[in-house]
């Protein structure tokens, strides 16, 4: 008999990326359902989750900010503005607050699925950026999608959709903030967290958004959420999206966010009891396909 040949090298690669990007879609889409059922409970102020998104970061990851320092070397000061006013704890703040009214369709369709054209809008503004046709329908779809979320959304819902667009033009502003920073996704979560962290606790003096809350739930229970929130979504997603990006590419691994919005609703029904209607499936499908396009569409160059 000959012998067994091992595996080949090369199919460890791609295997290990696609199961990387996997996890981190789903850690994204369950953080969704996961602040919306904290949010409807009334279990979680606003603060709380941002506290709880950013302190894990900030403890895990404190071996590379100190490193790296809060304020690296050779990264624009506006860069690192952006990123943590974008993706850092205003984002989770508005996020939460939006949660609160509105379900996980209408944040699926109005958050991940609508970031790319805040980001295209944006990245045409002020830099000029150019794009090509099917970036451009897939940005219409986009926008199509957005509509008709609005239209469809259970009117109980729409008072959280203002601040779910703030997350989502938050999210774009990191997005564009962090190319070009020279940082790699752990990097900038670490430092992010640190600036996030600091921030928290200035808004905790004052009270805001709820004030802090988590000194008043058993330990077991605030124990979970700091493991959910801070480090399986803080940490462990932004890992595997690395080694997503380091075995797929930037762009495959990139278009694996377009099942976010498809797969935060599908949970938001399992785990929510959260139906959505034709109008907002509709228009999640829309969005999905709008960020596919967008995913993969060619590069052009500015001018």
């Amino acid at each position: 008999m000959a012998p067994m040949r091992p595996a080949s090298p090369r199919l460890a690669g791609p295997a290990l990326g696609y199961a990387a990007a996997a996890f981190a879609v789903l850690v994204w889409a369950g953080w969704i359902v996961l602040t919306r059922a904290g949010a409807a409970a009334s279990a979680l102020t606003p603060l709380d989750v941002a506290a709880l998104r950013y302190a894990g970061p900030a403890l895990a990851l404190a071996p590379v900010w100190l490193r790296r320092g809060p304020v690296p070397a050779g990264v624009a000061r506006w860069r690192l503005m952006g990123m943590t006013l974008g993706w850092g704890a205003p984002f989770a703040l508005f996020a939460a607050k939006g949660l609160e009214s509105a379900d996980a369709a209408l944040f699926a369709a109005l958050a991940p699925g609508a970031m790319p054209l805040w980001a295209a809008l944006l990245a045409a503004m002020f830099f000029g950026a150019r794009f090509s046709r099917l970036a451009v329908a897939g940005l219409a779809m986009i926008g199509g999608a957005v509509a008709l979320a609005l239209w469809a959304a259970a009117p109980q819902t729409l008072a959280g959709a203002p601040w779910v667009t703030a997350a989502a033009i938050g999210w774009a502003v990191y997005t564009l903030s962090y190319r070009g920073s020279g940082l790699t996704p752990v990097e900038a979560t670490a430092i992010v967290g640190f600036w996030s962290s600091l921030l928290v606790a200035l808004l905790a003096l004052g009270g805001a958004m709820g004030g802090l809350t988590l000194h008043m739930l058993p330990p077991p229970e605030a124990l979970g959420w700091f493991a959910a929130h801070g480090l399986v979504s803080g940490v462990l997603s932004v890992a595997a999206y690395a080694v997503a990006i380091r075995e797929l590419g930037a762009t495959r691994a990139a278009g694996s966010a377009a099942l976010v919005p498809a797969l935060a609703t599908l949970m938001g029904w399992l785990f929510l009891g959260e139906a959505p209607g034709a109008g907002p499936l509709a228009a999640v499908a829309l969005a999905t396909l709008g960020v596919t396009l967008v995913s993969v569409a060619p590069a052009r160059p500015r001018g």
